[in-house]
């Protein structure tokens, strides 16, 4: 199978809109022309990943890992989740933007539509041929065998959708097999005629998960850590960095393996092991780990081990020194730390080629993080003292008569906590609310005793200045009363944009900071953008606020209130214009349908 020709059966792909009609878990199998089984999962309902994904038999125990726990369901990328993404066996045909592309990518794909005559147009647009392979990140398709599968995989789409144009009650077949109750699926198989429904096949068991067991036989160092007194907890993970090393470019990068542990109740990383492949490398993770053990003071009184991985690689060397070892999932003071690492190699902060972060680089990180977090609270302007929440608060509280807070950093939750009963104090009691929240059950602020309406109630609205850059903005007029989500079909109207991703609203103004944070429905978040009207968020002359649209492409738009003005506004109103509106898909031909495109 050459690349043209896979080139080809995509774009033919693409024009069924297949996935406008099936869940990613209504899996149906094909039968190749080498009488190989493969599983194909159709992706895309939603708009936002549009493609095939094809399981050879062997492979599609992966598949199970994506239905027991979706590793994009939470805004931020937890351990277990990343495990299971880079745990991902199977091979994809996706349609992505072209920012997506690596540069040899895009320019094959823009020779092949230029000898095709295709114009490569809208969002979605350029195929994309993947290879995902356990603990390395997605690299291009380059086995033979790979192109052919993925051949079959769309040839088989395509015949699928087809059947569905002639009998919809095929449709019925098609169940979804995350309930569980699912165990065989429709299966097509090859034929001269192409591929034609033919029964079902069984859907492959799932895997037992097994994991391998450590071994550490240096008696010198276990026979020094036995001879230490006991004290301390100490929390352990088994996972890997979020940052891949690409050393051949001829193969997939790799996620390395950590072993981090962690000191309970203070937070201080004692490990921070690193091997390039945990399957062979496994052991040395066990003896960097024991190494740090040995230079430890004390031996702990108990290992806690975050998942059963860890628990394995750990059982046989925690019996010879006699501690304890369990297994908790609950473990906020290694969480914490693991973050912090995320964070930190996302920001590409170190360079594994040549040596791993040191201890002394994560050593407090409880209290940094402490430290970020009084840093954005102060910073805030007086009015927003109001809504930082009351858990906050509370944990701040705790925080401040704990013994093992150093008394510089007590002071200083002291003095803001006085500043902010102070704030709340100060201000008129209409103005001050728990949390930040708006009155849920009806939508509507609380009247005063007697009936009498509350200032806030009377007829507003405000003028907002909206910024995607600089140099570019719109001043609009809009009623007190619509809500965050009102606000976001506004900007996205007035911008010519389309309404196809998720988005988030923060009102301190700083990208991902979640003290006053508000999320779109259906995004799983905490505060609701449909729950708040803008009259609820105490908005003032000059405050300054974030509108995020699309999580991976990042639109910032940049909110500030001019004024408030007497009176309701019915819809919107654009009271200035400056500048051009950015294309959000800049490839898109204003005169024709993106529905429709040209191949």
């Amino acid at each position: 199978m050459t690349r043209e020709a896979l080139y080809d059966l995509a774009f033919r792909y693409k024009k069924t809109k297949l996935w406008k009609r099936l869940l990613d878990t209504q899996i149906f199998a094909a039968r190749t022309e080498k009488n190989e089984t493969i599983f194909i999962c159709i992706m895309g309902i939603l708009g936002q990943h549009i493609s095939v994904a094809v399981y050879p038999e062997d492979e599609f125990y992966s598949y199970y890992k994506f239905l027991d726990t979706d590793p994009f369901s939470d805004d931020r990328l937890t351990p277990d989740h990343f495990e299971q993404y880079i745990l991902s066996s199977c091979i994809q045909c996706s349609f992505e933007n072209k920012e997506y592309m690596d540069p040899p990518e895009l320019e094959e794909v823009r020779a092949y539509a230029r000898s095709r005559g295709i114009r490569l147009r809208g969002a979605n647009a350029y195929p994309q041929f993947t290879r995902f392979i356990p603990f390395h990140a997605p690299w291009h398709v380059t086995e033979e065998s790979d192109l052919d599968l993925l051949a079959e995989g769309l040839e088989a789409s395509m015949a699928l959708y087809e059947k569905l144009e002639a009998d919809p009650g095929f449709a019925e077949q098609l169940r979804r097999i995350d309930y569980r109750d699912v165990h065989e699926v429709p299966v097509l198989v090859r034929t001269g005629k192409g591929y034609v429904p033919d029964g079902t096949v069984p859907l492959p068991g799932r895997r037992e998960t097994s994991f391998p067991a450590g071994q550490f036989d240096n008696e010198v160092l276990l026979q020094k850590i036995r001879k230490k007194k006991q004290d301390g907890i100490i929390d352990c993970r088994v996972t890997w960095m979020n940052n891949p090393i690409h050393e051949d470019p001829d193969a997939a990068p790799y996620y390395p393996a950590i072993l981090m542990a962690v000191e309970e109740s203070e937070g201080t990383v004692i490990s921070l092991a690193v091997t390039k492949n945990y399957e062979s490398g496994h052991d040395e993770l066990l003896s960097q780990f024991m190494d740090a053990l040995a230079e430890r003071k004390k031996r702990p009184v108990k290992v806690l081990a975050q998942s059963g991985r860890t628990y394995t690689l750990l059982a046989d060397t925690m019996k010879k020194i006699s501690v304890d070892l369990e297994q908790n999932h609950d473990l906020p003071d290694l969480d914490a730390a693991l973050f912090s690492l995320f964070d930190h190699m996302s920001e590409g902060g170190a360079d594994y080629d040549d040596a791993p972060l040191t201890d002394s680089e994560y050593a407090s990180q409880i209290e940094k993080g402490l430290h970020m977090m009084l840093d954005e609270i102060e910073s805030m302007e007086d009015e927003l003292m109001l809504f930082v929440p009351e858990d906050i608060t509370e944990s701040l509280t705790e925080l401040s008569r704990n013994p093992r807070v150093p008394s510089a950093m007590k002071e200083r939750i002291g003095r803001l906590l006085q500043r902010i009963d102070r704030v709340r104090q100060d201000l008129p009691a209409e103005s001050s609310g728990k949390s930040g929240k708006s009155s849920r059950k009806t939508g509507k602020s609380q009247k005063k005793a007697g009936g009498r309406k509350r200032k806030a109630e009377e007829p507003l609205s405000y003028v907002i200045s909206v910024s995607p850059y600089t140099g570019c903005y719109r001043h609009i007029r809009v009623s007190a009363d619509i809500t965050l989500d009102d606000l976001h079909e506004i900007i996205q109207e007035v911008f010519a944009f389309y309404n196809d991703h998720l988005y988030a609203f923060f009102m301190d103004n700083r990208a991902w900071s979640y003290w006053d944070a508000y999320f779109c429905p259906g995004d799983g978040e905490g505060r609701l953008t449909s729950d708040y009207r803008l009259r609820d968020l105490s908005l003032f002359k000059g405050k300054k606020f974030l509108y995020l649209f699309d999580y991976g492409d990042e639109w910032r738009f940049e909110c500030r209130v001019l004024r408030e003005e007497a009176g309701s506004t019915d819809g919107y109103v654009i009271l200035r214009s400056k500048g051009e509106a950015p294309e959000q898909y800049p490839d898109y031909d204003e005169e024709d349908d993106d529905e429709d495109p040209d191949w």
